[in-house]
Order: structure tokens, then C-alpha cells, then sequence
């Protein structure tokens, strides 16, 4: 599938920031998951007391403590099932609301509005796989590089002006690329900026980056 991301001249759309409305949900998540954590080693036992006494009235002793060790690990078994899910989902969520951070007021190229918003969504496509949410001793959740473990503010700058992603921003007036406009692009092999060997060169190097990524070279 050919991708087509054209700049145009004024063209800049840059991805929507996290709302508070977000942010609230993604505590309250946070806060929930705390809870199940706290509950995971509570046996939930209250409905078999009677059932489970009566057993025990009855001199079924052993009986009794083997179907309430089966009720403890069936209840166990569906908390840790319920916290795991959450656990992933507010992981998730904390890692994609660092990326769209990042790209929090950076010009994507394209044309139209559709063209820009496939750019900046294949932009937080390439950097899932590169980050991670881990818990910290103190129970915080951090995201990071998964490479370096450096912090996703630091490491994530650092990516988004790189010359591998400059192909996803579109240029300033300045010349350069995204939000990193202090470097315009240079002509290669030594040919005449503005000129038809200096304009065929420029594409030929971008079709090469778009490869570097596994896409396929426009026709």
C-alpha cells in the first residue's frame, strides 16, 4: 500500500493534547486498580460462611476446608484475572497519552486534514513498540525508553527530531522539518539548491527513508 503524505504551504496540524476529562478517567482507572491490588488478597468468602459452618456442624470438617480452599482459588484466580486486565489498560493508556504529548504542537505533513492526522497517527504507531509504562518501587507509574529506560520526555524529543521521522513533519519557514526548524535541509551530492538535480535528489533520500520504516517508496 503506497502512503502519500504531501506538505503543503501552510499546511500544520499537530495532534490534540490529552483533555482533563482524560486525565480524570485515567486516575480514576489508576485509583481502581489500587483498590483490586489491596482486595487481590482478601478471599471473598462471606457467601459460603453458612454453607461452609453448616459442613463443619455436621463433622464434614475436612469436607469444608477442601470446598472453601476451592472457593478462595477460584475467587483469587478471577481478582488477579480482573487486575491484570486494568493493570494493562492504565499502562496503555499512560504510554499513549505521553506519545500524543510529544507530539503536542509539532506541524505534520499533508494537504488535507485526513493526510496530516494519518501522519501523526503512524508517527505514534512507530513509537508504541519503542516505550513502555513500568511501576516504579514507590507503586508510580512511569513510562520510558525501553532501550535506555531514560525518561519518555527526554527520549521521546529526542525521536520526533531525528532525521528518520523528519519525513512525517511538514517544513517552517525556516526550512526545517517539524518542530526542529534550526535544520534545513541540505542538498545532496553537491547540486544547486533549488535546482531540478537538488529537487529529484530530495525525493529520491525521502522514498529511501520512507523504506526504513517498511513502507513502500512512492510510485
Amino acid at each position: 500500500m503506497n502512503v502519500d503524505l504531501k506538505s503543503g504551504p501552510g499546511a500544520a496540524d499537530s495532534a490534540p493534547p490529552p483533555t482533563a476529562e482524560e486525565h480524570q478517567r485515567l486516575r480514576a482507572m489508576e485509583s481502581q486498580l489500587k483498590e483490586y491490588q489491596r482486595l487481590q488478597d482478601a478471599a471473598l468468602e462471606m457467601k459460603e460462611k453458612e454453607r461452609l459452618r453448616a459442613l463443619a456442624e455436621k463433622g464434614q470438617i475436612e469436607e469444608a476446608l477442601d470446598q472453601q480452599r476451592k472457593s478462595w482459588e477460584q475467587k483469587h484466580a478471577e481478582a488477579v484475572s480482573r487486575y491484570t486486565l486494568l493493570e494493562q489498560q492504565v499502562f496503555g493508556e499512560r504510554k499513549a497519552a505521553a506519545i500524543t504529548e510529544a507530539c503536542q504542537g509539532r506541524a505534520f505533513v499533508g494537504e488535507t486534514a485526513e493526510q496530516r492526522s494519518a501522519a501523526a497517527a503512524m508517527v505514534r504507531r512507530l513509537l508504541q513498540d519503542e516505550f513502555e509504562t513500568v511501576r516504579e518501587a514507590s507503586g508510580a507509574l512511569t513510562v520510558r525508553e525501553r532501550a535506555s529506560g531514560r525518561p519518555a520526555s527526554e527520549a521521546l524529543r529526542e525521536r520526533l527530531e531525528s532525521p528518520q521521522f523528519a519525513i512525517f513533519f511538514a517544513p517552517t519557514s525556516r526550512g526545517g522539518a517539524g518542530g526542529d526548524a534550526s535544520r534545513p535541509y541540505v542538498a545532496p551530492r553537491g547540486a544547486q539548491p533549488g535546482s531540478l538535480e537538488a529537487i529529484v535528489n530530495q525525493w529520491k533520500d525521502r522514498q529511501n527513508q520512507y523504506q526504513s520504516f517498511g513502507l513502500h517508496p512512492l510510485a
